[in-house]
């Protein structure tokens, strides 16, 4: 797997245990790649908060898909390491949060594995209800525990849409509604998981 930490293992070993978010959606090239690589670059480095991506039929070994490399070069986010892989069931039994890209994604990962279904949520849904909250909720410290019991409905438009060989334009609207996402999620999971672990 992509490795999920931001800076290193060594860089969590003395304090409290990450808080792993896993993306997903098809093939790992486009969508999910976009997600982790914006949230890597976005996150501080002294945060619990690791990511990793995969595929429901990754295109294992692949590099991100040119269209999109190219959006996130005008962005300034590193993608050149990037590979996809396939989504197993380590993946998901180690993730703490998983965050699909389309309702036919989170479909996958609960036929596959129901019990996740504890902590299998859209990206924007995710974000939209996370970043509402006024986290952390007292008595709880895991916001997918909070989504499952608390969030709203989902909407038709939480979905994003995939890019892949659907020209520029799709590829900037994917990176777009994918950078807005991480730019409200990731606040919010830091109020629930950083500052939870400071006050503890």
């Amino acid at each position: 797997m992509n490795s999920p930490t931001n800076s290193g293992p060594a860089a969590h070993a003395a304090g409290p245990a990450p808080y792993a978010t896993l993306f997903v959606c098809t093939g790992n090239i486009a969508r999910s790649a976009s997600a982790e690589l914006l949230a890597r670059q976005r996150s501080p480095e002294d945060s619990r908060l690791v990511f990793a991506s995969a595929g429901t039929a990754a295109v294992v070994g692949s590099p991100v898909a040119e269209e999109v490399g190219a959006e996130l070069r005008e962005r300034g986010v590193p993608f050149g390491e990037h590979r996809a892989q396939q989504l197993t069931g380590e993946m998901i039994r180690h993730a703490d949060i998983v965050l699909a890209m389309e309702g036919h994604h989170r479909q996958w990962i609960l036929d596959e594995w129901p019990a996740a279904v504890g902590k299998t949520f859209l990206l924007k849904h995710a974000a939209r209800n996370l970043s509402a909250a006024h986290a952390p909720v007292s008595g709880m410290t895991d916001p997918a525990v909070w989504l499952r019991s608390h969030a709203a409905a989902g909407q038709p438009e939480d979905g994003i849409a995939d890019p892949f060989r659907k020209g520029n334009e799709a590829a900037r609207r994917a990176v777009t509604e994918i950078q807005d996402a991480i730019g409200e999620l990731l606040p919010a999971l830091h109020r629930w998981v950083d500052d939870t672990a400071r006050s503890s």
